[in-house]
């Protein structure tokens, strides 16, 4: 039997999954689940450990906002340039390659940024850790529907669920170290022992199987160019409700403790906890998001969280000192928590629309304003002083209002 496991490991099919004693059926598909669950843990873990000393780094560079921002503009584009790329690079070496090297690759690069000060230097090196998040974001999920495809039950929440603990658990971990004022590279490469050496035990784990990228793009080749555009209008509210919640979310994890910072005359560990009851919070309410929406159905769900968030922004406004502020941040988190998968929800249902173009859409869009209003803050905000951050949270929250009492109504 273990000669049998070893043979699927090497390229599975779904029929000699299924001729597999079903002990060694459950064993073999619960590695898989928790590889991918690490890429996706790892992923967010990593991603929350930056922002917490991002006050730091700033400093130890000595930039300013704009040039904070230009860095941050670099890491944005590498991203997106990876993103548009890997799909054939996923079709020629599969999506288990590309996740483990990215996955290693961006869990290896930050001890290295505190030996880096000059801009001609971190320019690059953040282009290629964009580029890095990027290949992972496409290749994770990649393997997590090929996961769920197996397992013939919904699994996607709870890939995306883990991400949130894990930016959870790092934010936590990245305020302990402020706390004990632990250098930041010693910080920087404790998270980077510990991701390297889980992502070494979920690469020997994923599944060896390219990306279902050929199915959609063949699903999409059957469509006209008319019905295309049409489809792709009918998608378009839902994929600005994600725009907006997910430059929330960026904004927010880029600058909210370089605000907290500046604005509350705040401790570094002040203002990375502010940022973690942010990430509290969201993750919380991902994990009772299926229940909320069946108690609520999916409008009064939109409809209350847009106004938690809206709530969470004015808190922030009036506050007058960090703990305050920190409350506000965790309304925001509250808030923003269910909006994302409900547009994944509410575009995978859009009646006439198949998935393979509703999907990809509220993806592109999402992702695009994750990476694009971080470094548009940090533009604006050496214009018009940090007040910008609120003013942008504002803005998005009353836009995502608007959306959803007009034209999102029947979601």
């Amino acid at each position: 039997m273990a000669a049998e496991t070893a043979s699927i490991n090497k390229e599975y099919t779904f029929d000699k999954i299924n001729d597999l004693p079903n002990s060694i059926n459950q064993k073999w598909l619960t590695q898989r689940r928790i590889a991918v669950s690490i890429l996706f843990f790892v992923n967010g873990f990593g991603f929350a450990n930056l922002p917490t000393r991002l006050p730091e780094l700033q400093q130890y560079y000595g930039v300013s906002n704009t040039q904070l921002g230009l860095i941050l503009l670099c890491s944005s584009f590498g991203a997106l340039a990876a993103m548009l790329l890997s799909s054939r690079v996923m079709l020629r070496f599969g999506s288990r390659q590309v996740a483990a090297v990215t996955a290693i690759g961006f869990a290896a690069v930050p001890p290295f940024l505190t030996f880096i000060p000059y801009l001609s230097v971190l320019l690059p090196l953040f282009f290629i850790m964009g580029a890095a998040i990027g290949s992972l974001e496409v290749a994770m999920n990649a393997q997590a529907i090929e996961v769920e495809r197996l397992y013939k039950r919904p699994l996607m929440s709870s890939f995306h669920a883990v991400f949130s603990i894990g930016g959870g658990i790092g934010a936590a971990f990245g305020t302990a170290m402020t706390w004990g004022n632990v250098s930041v590279f010693i910080h920087f490469l404790v998270v980077a022992i510990i991701s390297v050496g889980l992502l070494i035990w979920s690469a020997f784990h994923l599944l060896p199987q390219k990306t279902a990228s050929e199915s959609i793009e063949k699903q999409e080749d059957t469509q006209t160019t008319k019905s295309l555009k049409a489809q792709r209008l009918a998608i378009l509210p839902i994929a600005l409700l994600a725009f907006c919640s997910m430059a929330s979310e960026g904004t927010l994890t880029n600058w909210a403790a370089i605000f907290c910072t500046h604005q509350y005359q705040a401790t570094a560990s002040q203002s990375a906890f502010a940022f973690t009851v942010f990430l509290i919070a969201m993750t919380i309410v991902r994990l009772l998001g299926d229940k909320l929406t069946e108690f609520l159905g999916r409008y009064k769900l939109l409809l209350t969280s847009v106004l938690v968030s809206l709530l969470g922004v004015f808190i922030v406004f009036i506050a007058n000192n960090i703990t305050i502020a920190t409350a506000g941040m965790g309304f925001i988190g509250l808030g923003l928590a269910t909006m994302v998968p409900l547009a994944y929800s509410a575009a995978g249902n859009t009646e006439g629309v198949p998935s393979a173009i509703a999907i990809p859409m509220i993806s592109i869009f999402g992702y695009a304003s994750f990476f694009i209003m971080p470094p548009f803050v940090g533009f604006m905000s050496d214009v018009f002083g940090l007040g910008v951050f609120v003013g942008v949270l504002g803005v998005l929250s009353v836009v995502m209002l608007v959306l959803v009492t007009t034209v999102l109504r029947r979601v």
